[in-house]
């Protein structure tokens, strides 16, 4: 089974990929950002529900992950089951301000956040994926 792994998973264009790939037969490994109310993976099922998705959920795997952090916060075991095997990393994540105000924060996320993805990915994922 393929797997792809999508950080930003819980965005809207992002959930409907990662439902378009659950119903595909993908495994499917959501890279989401708690929040002080919610885990991770709440997040991703109501992304999902909010979108009227209905996947196979045995599919899925959600991590909770910090977008600008080394290796996304996550420990060694961590990345090694999100990278393992031939995999397909799809970058969703981004900041949506616009005010002048968050110039720094959306410069940080959008730009550091790409960056930080693509050394990740070429640091832990296989040379064939």
């Amino acid at each position: 089974m393929q797997k792809v792994i999508v950080n930003g998973a819980n965005g809207y264009v992002a959930s409907h990929f990662v439902n378009k790939m659950l119903k595909s037969g993908y495994k499917v490994v959501a890279l989401v950002r708690n929040t002080p109310e919610l885990t991770s993976e709440q997040r991703m099922k109501i992304a999902l529900n909010e979108i009227n998705a209905q996947p196979d959920f045995n599919n899925l795997q959600v991590h909770n992950y910090s977008l600008i952090q080394k290796d996304f916060s996550l420990n060694s075991k961590q990345l090694g089951d999100v990278f393992s095997g031939n995999v397909d990393f799809f970058h969703f994540a981004a900041s949506l301000k616009f005010k002048s105000r968050d110039r720094e924060e959306i410069f940080k996320i959008n730009l550091e956040g790409v960056e930080n993805s693509l050394k990740i990915f070429e640091d832990h994922a296989s040379t064939a994926s």
